[in-house]
């Protein structure tokens, strides 16, 4: 399925938590719509292979670091660009994030998993660097930073289909852009990226409850915009 039409998809159905108010733990990823849509696009790790990474990780094994690095590389920088919007410095932020880890593998303590640890190390520093950067010549995260950052690309469809989700994924893409900037970052985590509500909470140092709120108002100003897109 292209990443456009998972947007679609969710967009038209149910995430976990609003028919059951629950907050979704990372326990073996339980089958969901939007734990389906991640995992297309990358391996999800349960927490007892994440842990016994991270184990080999401080013991110095450097083919478990490998795997770390090959597996989230892509989706932090996608990250870091949505929040500095230059591909340069969304390179030097993630490289520093594994590089720091490295370097102090034997001390580093990760808790609340792998997906929290990295992305919270990757906006800590893109907070930073926007704010060294004093309002300087950088751009907002414009309607291509965000194609780029939630995943839209073209499908594998027919002539007709092709068009009409190019079309969908353009609107989109521009109602994102359009979201207010926490709203924005925790819906992209959500579906982009596939992190729990809980895990997204650790990330952007917010509740849980809060979260879950930026998240289900960010689908419902979404379908607003593209409600035309879900006609019968």
């Amino acid at each position: 399925m292209a990443p456009g039409a998972d947007w679609f998809v969710w967009l038209a159905g149910h995430d976990e938590s609003d028919e059951h108010g629950a907050i979704p733990t990372r326990h073996g990823r339980p089958a969901s719509a939007v734990g389906a849509m991640a995992r297309g696009r990358r391996v999800l790790l349960s927490d007892d292979d994440a842990a016994a990474l991270v184990a080999r990780i401080a013991a110095g094994d450097e083919l478990a670091f490998g795997t770390i690095y090959r597996e989230f590389y892509r989706f932090l920088w996608e990250f870091a660009y949505s929040l500095v919007g230059s591909g340069a410095v969304a390179e030097d932020i993630v490289q520093d994030v594994f590089a720091t880890w490295w370097e102090r593998r034997s001390t580093v303590s990760i808790h609340t998993g792998i997906d929290p640890y990295l992305y919270s190390s990757v906006r800590y520093r893109a907070l930073n660097w926007r704010r060294s950067a004093k309002g300087s010549t950088r751009p907002d995260v414009a309607t291509t930073i965000v194609a780029d950052h939630v995943g839209l690309s073209q499908p594998s469809l027919q002539p007709d289909e092709q068009a009409s989700m190019h079309d969908f994924e353009t609107a989109l893409t521009r109602a994102i852009s359009a979201l207010p900037p926490l709203r924005r970052t925790a819906v992209t985590l959500r579906v982009r990226h596939g992190l729990t509500y809980a895990e997204i909470a650790e990330v952007m140092d917010i509740s849980a409850e809060a979260v879950m709120i930026h998240v289900s108002r960010a689908r419902t100003a979404l379908r607003r915009v593209l409600q035309a897109y879900y006609a019968e």
